[in-house]
């Protein structure tokens, strides 16, 4: 399921309102950076993403913020694939899920 989920939202598995003009992407990168907001993650902080899926999420805060997150999922096959992701994308030493 993990890779249909991919295809058809991308590394980020939720939903966000979309906004008049708004493209799916920006909607859900603004909804993430709202969250990272409310909850003031701030530079060289770590924080906790449970249920993380592939990490989309937690990438897309930390690129944000400058935190460091440490992301936890049940399935190895996301656990392995946001890991790969998070070093093609050059954040793994910010990013690791486990």
């Amino acid at each position: 399921a993990t890779e249909f989920y991919e295809w058809g939202w991308g590394t980020s598995f939720h939903f966000a309102d979309r906004w008049q003009g708004e493209t799916f992407q920006q909607s859900i990168l603004r909804h993430e950076y709202y969250i990272a907001g409310r909850l003031a993650v701030q530079k060289g902080a770590t924080i906790l993403d449970c249920g993380c899926g592939i990490g989309g999420p937690a990438r897309n805060i930390a690129r944000f913020t400058g935190a460091n997150v440490k992301a936890i999922t049940l399935n190895q096959f996301q656990v392995d694939r946001g890991n790969a992701i998070s070093t093609r994308e050059g954040i793994r030493d910010q990013v690791e899920l486990i």
